[in-house]
């Protein structure tokens, strides 16, 4: 902040001006008011100043709807024994604040809507619809040595040239890293350290992390600390918000990391944010949360003699959910010792929407874990530390303990599948049971029932039920049928399917192993089919 009154300023090189994402989203702010200075000698009147500038500071819309976030004391009257000399008092009272988004914008007038003079945080709100925002990323995910840059108004007009009116002038923009998180006792970060340069007038801009985010308001500057810049930390400010009722207002939604949870039938135990509430009746999937809103948990597993890179690029490639994804980096992340992940991020695009993904892969033994979070990239940025942790903290106890080498019994009992329409079917005795849908077919069914051995997964005679399909699914189901041999991530299976037809629509039977296991299931698949065939 830039206070006109005071004298004494910092003086530093400034950065150069240039185009960055977020840049017109930062507001210019004025602090108009009165000044009032009262002589201390005897009988010498007053001086009064109407309708003058008091300050100008920085601050950064942080939604389409007109909220505009800076430091409280940017727009509070500075007070009277901050003002106060030996010869005179000075009192001030603020008349209006002025907000200007975007060089040659109009002045807005700006109210406080909420402040919070301990943080540092004020909150203001102009009449204005779809303007541009700075979205928020996640301070907790912000790591020493990361680039950073800090967009603001340093010296407020003082260095502007060509005098612009009413406007704002070009926002500054300073490039640095990330130096260090600094907390307080309780283990909670304050302060973000920044080496980027900061002046008087920067306060309350956004300090921006390498893809635009923001992840700090900009404070203060040590006057002894060389290069010693510091933030209010971004997910101080969503408190701040959320404690206000605002944080709604935000596009993005907040999740929160919930204590850990088994999920014993699938093996697996991990933090998943909140909300995020496995839907799949799948033994060999984790499915949670929304395609949009607030981003979608999945958790595969396969078996594969594959190395995790090779299943990263297989991620990569779109083998996993469908669509291609750009790479963007890797990350770490602490792990317990003699467990070894591969995390990463990366970019794509579903349905025409642009997609953030945040994927681990661990190996374990013949399997492999495939874990990923998909959503719009400000949600994934808004909620990255919790993401992240969430799939750091993923642990899977093997479920290939025990590999079919002898044939199963061929025996036989009736089993009934979740659609109230389909028909009762026969399955194996005793093999687990669960809804995995067929590899080999991508063709939604109304209900389905997979069986495999308790410990050998990759076995595997599936039931579908397909209520009242049209003539372009039975086409797509007769082509899926006529399939005997097919690869997944470096495993050959032998399958066997047909399809028989009910009174409200088509079961599809299939059978599948490994192609090296075939021989020792065949009489058990044979047995299973010929069940089904005279239904």
């Amino acid at each position: 902040m830039r206070r006109l009154l005071l004298a004494g300023m910092l003086s530093a090189p400034l950065a150069s001006a240039q185009a960055v994402p977020g840049a017109d989203a930062v507001a210019f702010l004025r602090v108009i008011g009165d000044v009032r200075i009262e002589s201390r000698e005897a009988f010498k009147p007053a001086i009064e100043r109407k309708d003058i500038e008091l300050a100008t500071g920085s601050g950064f819309v942080i939604s389409p709807a007109g909220l505009i976030l800076t430091n409280n004391h940017v727009i509070a009257p500075p007070s009277a024994s901050r003002l106060a000399n030996a010869d005179s008092e000075v009192h001030t009272q603020i008349r209006r604040i002025e907000a200007v988004v975007g060089v040659g914008g109009a002045p807005l007038q700006a109210i406080v809507v909420a402040s919070d003079p301990g943080l540092d945080l004020a909150l203001l709100s102009v009449t204005s619809a779809e303007l541009p925002y700075v979205a928020f990323g996640d301070s907790d995910a912000a790591r020493p040595g990361e680039p950073a840059r800090v967009l603001g108004f340093p010296f407020g007009n003082q260095v502007e040239i060509a005098k612009r009116g009413p406007g704002a002038p070009s926002v500054t923009v300073s490039a640095g890293r990330v130096a260090a998180s600094r907390s307080d006792d309780q283990g909670e970060t304050r302060f973000l350290q920044t080496d980027a340069t900061i002046n008087p007038g920067s306060s309350g801009g956004p300090m921006l992390d390498a893809d635009g985010y923001a992840i700090g308001v900009v404070r203060l500057k040590l006057a002894r600390g060389e290069g010693a810049g510091f933030a209010i930390p971004i997910n101080q400010v969503k408190d701040f918000l959320e404690a206000n009722g605002y944080l709604g207002q935000l596009p993005a939604r907040r999740l929160r990391p919930l204590p850990a949870q088994t999920l014993d039938f699938k093996g697996l135990r991990l933090e998943a944010p909140e909300r995020i509430d496995d839907d799949s009746r799948s033994r060999l999937r984790l499915r949670g949360g929304t395609r949009l809103e607030e981003g979608e948990l999945i958790v595969d597993r396969v078996a594969t003699a594959w190395k995790s890179a090779q299943l990263q690029e297989a991620l990569l490639a779109g083998g996993f959910d469908g669509f291609p994804l750009d790479e963007r980096a890797g990350w770490t992340a602490d792990q317990p010792a003699g467990k070894r992940a591969l995390f990463g991020s990366a970019t794509g695009t579903r349905d025409g929407l642009p997609l953030r993904v945040e994927y681990a892969i661990a190996s374990i033994g013949k399997e492999a874990i495939v874990a990923r979070f998909v959503g719009r990239p400000d949600q994934v940025a808004f909620n990255l530390s919790v993401v992240r942790r969430a799939l750091a903290s993923l642990e899977a106890e093997p479920l290939l303990r025990e590999e079919v080498v002898t044939a199963p019994a061929v025996e036989l009992e009736s089993a009934t599948l979740s659609n109230p329409w389909a028909p009762a079917v026969a399955v194996p005795a005793r093999f687990v049971r669960d809804e995995t849908e067929s590899a080999a077919c991508a063709t939604p069914a109304a209900s389905t029932l997979s069986t495999s051995p308790p410990a050998d997964f990759t076995v595997a005679l599936r039931v579908a039920f397909f209520l009242r399909p049209d003539a372009q699914v039975e086409e797509a189901l007769q082509r899926c049928a006529a399939a005997t041999e097919s690869a997944r991530f470096g495993v050959v299976y032998r399958n066997a399917s047909f399809l028989v037809r009910s009174d409200d629509g088509l079961l599809r039977y299939e059978a599948e192993a490994p192609a090296a296991k075939w021989p020792l299931v065949e009489k058990l698949v044979r047995a299973w089919l010929a069940r089904a065939a005279v239904r």
